[in-house]
């Protein structure tokens, strides 16, 4: 990463505790087998955070992804690596209802087989048929929305839709050039103003509530909603469509869908005691109005800064808008002006708690905000430093509804895999491998 003049970054506080920590981590990741069998949530059999063997989200394949980001480290790395994508291809051989986003099943081992690839060579076959299963699905998705324009935030988002596939797409260069640029068209589509029951809407719109368990109002529940967040709104599709333009990957209308994307979210974001702020979501009334109404400050990876704040720092980058990039380093000024106890996070984890924010805050801690990031994200690091618990069977305790002790949890996402990467990149800053491509954020 490149530093403006007179600016100075100070090298990481806590690097060396970092790679203590990431490499017990690691350690008890290494074994398939193992990881599988402790992997678990005591007290709720019902909960909704699960072991999901294949995914890159919440199985194996994310564990391969952490072995190969420290394969130049020793061989073994990269034989753990192996045998996790092993294990997790032979589970999606016999699933009969794999899911397709970047962090589930198919796009999700294409993306991991794609990281181990690039750290050691070889996969080639395997990519070859994942190429074939992820392009069919976006071609699909791609029709679907072109037949009913109206629709769940699925269609489109990082989590299941076109912006996560489109992501990995893109780290596929030709193998996957024309579907992508079919994918982008439709994100590029989808940015248009869209005819609902209720009236014209913004593009990407969403037909229904943010989620199942969602607890919404009567509005919401009818009319749907604009996502704000990086995994599951309008943050994903500005992302892909910034980062695929300064890779050369480029269709008609792209700059100008990226506008439409900042300008829906200069209109969403609200002003606090701290500075700008996005809600998770907007209803149609507060949309209609035009006055965003603040929320309780948040900030996660998944929602609000400075996932969204990345999204914005990608396009200003892409597209040469100085001003989408002064928007971006306001909401992170504003992120990091208050304080961690007020930022709601969930966990220890990538998605939605503290690694995600360790990882995120990475990219805004050269350049001007440097001085206030730097020591935040040092903060960041001695919690997840100090909440390492060795007895746990992978480190932490990950907080599940219906459970009084946690889970036992080793997923990319919310487990141990997701901190261990977050450590790495602290400790070491330029990761081997692109891994952080799958959050969007690279």
């Amino acid at each position: 990463m490149t530093h403006p003049p007179g600016t100075t970054t100070n090298p990481p506080l806590h690097r060396d505790r970092a790679r203590q920590v990431a490499d017990l981590l690691t350690e008890r990741l290494l074994d398939p087998e193992r990881v599988a069998a402790l992997a678990g949530v005591p007290g709720a059999p019902a909960a909704a955070l699960t072991w999901e063997p294949v995914s890159l989200g919440r199985g194996h394949a994310g564990l391969a992804v952490l072995c190969t980001n420290r394969a130049d480290r020793h061989p073994g790395f990269a034989t753990a690596a192996y045998r996790h994508l092993r294990r997790a291809a032979d589970l999606l051989g016999r699933s009969h209802r794999p899911s397709h986003g970047i962090v589930g099943d198919v796009t999700g081992l294409a993306f991991g087989t794609e990281m181990a690839h690039r750290a050691t060579g070889g996969y080639t076959g395997a990519l070859a048929s994942l190429d074939r299963a992820v392009a069919e699905h976006a071609t699909r998705l791609c029709r679907h929305i072109g037949q009913q324009p109206i629709g769940g935030m699925t269609r489109y988002d990082a989590i299941e839709g076109l912006s996560g596939i489109g992501r990995h797409m893109l780290l596929r260069g030709d193998a996957l050039r024309v579907p992508l640029e079919e994918v982008l068209t439709t994100l590029v589509r989808m940015t248009g103003t869209v005819i609902t029951p209720s009236g014209p809407l913004p593009g990407l719109w969403c037909d229904g509530p943010p989620s199942l368990t969602a607890r919404v109002t009567p509005d919401v529940d009818e009319h749907g909603h604009l996502n704000l967040g990086l995994a599951h709104g309008i943050a994903g599709p500005l992302a892909l469509l910034s980062v695929a333009y300064r890779h050369g990957v480029r269709v008609r209308g792209q700059h100008g869908a990226a506008a439409a994307i900042v300008a829906q979210l200069r209109r969403a974001a609200y002003t606090d005691a701290y500075g700008i702020g996005w809600a998770d979501y907007v209803p149609r009334e507060q949309w209609l109005r035009g006055t965003p109404v603040p929320a309780p400050r948040r900030a996660a990876w998944c929602y609000a800064a400075p996932g969204v704040s990345r999204a914005l720092q990608l396009a200003g980058e892409a597209f040469d808008e100085p001003g989408w990039t002064e928007l971006a380093e306001d909401s992170v000024r504003a992120v990091v002006r208050a304080p961690i106890d007020e930022w709601s996070l969930r966990d220890h984890g990538l998605c939605h708690g503290t690694a995600g924010m360790v990882t995120l805050l990475r990219f805004f801690a050269d350049g001007p905000l440097a001085p206030l990031v730097g020591p935040v994200r040092d903060a960041l690091v001695e919690r997840l430093l100090d909440a390492f618990d060795p007895a746990r069977p992978f480190g932490y305790a990950v907080p599940v509804r219906g459970s009084v002790a946690g889970g036992d949890y080793p997923g990319l996402l919310e487990g141990a895999a997701g901190i261990a990467l977050a450590l790495d990149s602290y400790a070491d800053p330029e990761p081997r491998v692109p891994w952080d491509a799958a959050l969007m954020v690279a």
